[in-house]
């Protein structure tokens, strides 16, 4: 992305029932939003407000049970920062302002109330497993290259919650999962998702200097080699378990997505995304 892609923000929030048309709202709104997106198993978490919505707008936004969409780029290229449920939402009034927030998390939902109660024969294959845990979930899948290997000899059940099914599955695989937009990701413990991922660089956005991320008591098994905070003008590309590539005066080489927190202001400054990598 060059700093001529980069020009001019754009931004759509879309809320309405899973697979609807919805109640869509763009930048000519204030909109201020983060979206927290990790590689890791807890839930992603995301926070929008829209500034001076009619009251019948609000009245949608309020509704149970919906999903919203969060849509962010530049004049010509908008993209997905996050599809999540939301799991609150309210009105604040700070005047003269009226401000709707939505707390969003995403895959919540199905996490929080979907369980299984599920049993395989004997030599049914990881794989097989993963996929029926993943239908029962109502999630999508995102390709990441990634071969889940291994069997059940002696055949395998559950009973209790999917993300308990999950979690016992994927430790059992030696991969790690997450929800990332509503599909259910599956990545290696180590090493960056296939695909030709973010090159970063300061005509393509960076800004600042890599920090040195240095708190050894956070190191676990998936992330071993050298870790760095990076910061750059939006990039809903950047995506937790694709590769990113840095160019820069200081840092040069290949690593993994570990987290990135995009975060924008209509109205303000804000709008760019901070990521944490670590050496693959």
């Amino acid at each position: 992305m060059t700093a001529v892609e980069q020009f001019g923000r754009r931004c759509r929030i879309t809320v309405g029932e899973e697979g609807g048309t919805g109640v869509l709202v763009d930048e000519q709104f204030r909109v201020v939003f983060t979206v927290q997106r990790t590689i890791g198993q807890e839930v992603n978490s995301s926070l929008v407000e829209v500034y001076g919505l009619s009251p019948d707008t609000r009245k949608k936004f309020l509704e149970p049970n919906q999903v919203c969409r969060v849509e962010a780029g530049y004049k010509d290229n908008v993209e997905v920062l996050g599809i999540a449920d939301i799991t609150r939402a309210l009105v604040r009034r700070e005047p003269p302002d009226i401000v709707t927030e939505l707390q969003l998390g995403d895959g919540a939902r199905a996490l929080r109330d979907r369980k299984v109660n599920l049993s395989f024969e004997a030599g049914a294959s990881v794989q097989r497993v993963l996929d029926r845990i993943a239908q029962e979930l109502a999630l999508g899948s995102r390709a990441t290259g990634v071969q889940v290997e291994g069997a059940y000899r002696e055949g395998v059940s559950f009973s209790g919650t999917a993300r308990e099914a999950l979690n016992s599955v994927t430790k059992r695989a030696g991969v790690v999962w997450s929800i990332q937009n509503g599909d259910l990701q599956i990545s290696d413990r180590k090493l960056a998702n296939q695909g030709r991922g973010v090159l970063l660089r300061p005509n393509t956005g960076l800004i600042r200097s890599p920090e040195p991320l240095e708190d050894r008591e956070q190191e676990t098994e998936q992330r071993r080699g050298a870790g760095y905070r990076v910061w750059c003008l939006l990039n809903p590309k950047i995506i937790p378990g694709d590769r990113l590539v840095i160019e820069s005066a200081e840092v040069e080489g290949t690593f993994r997505v570990d987290s990135v927190q995009h975060s924008g202001d209509t109205r303000g400054n804000e709008w760019l995304s901070e990521v944490e990598v670590y050496a693959e």
